[in-house]
């Protein structure tokens, strides 16, 4: 099965946009260690 964060990444860097696509296992919630991947991102 594609998730569709998996397929949304696909378009965007079809599309010209610099993607990095992080997929994870385990429920739909807030996982710190990605919540502070994006903080790291945001602010560089």
């Amino acid at each position: 099965m594609q998730s569709s964060g998996r397929n949304n990444a696909a378009r965007l860097k079809a599309a010209g946009y610099d993607v990095e696509y992080v997929e994870f296992d385990g429920p739909h919630v807030i996982q710190p260690d990605i919540v502070g991947q994006a903080i790291r991102f945001f602010l560089a």
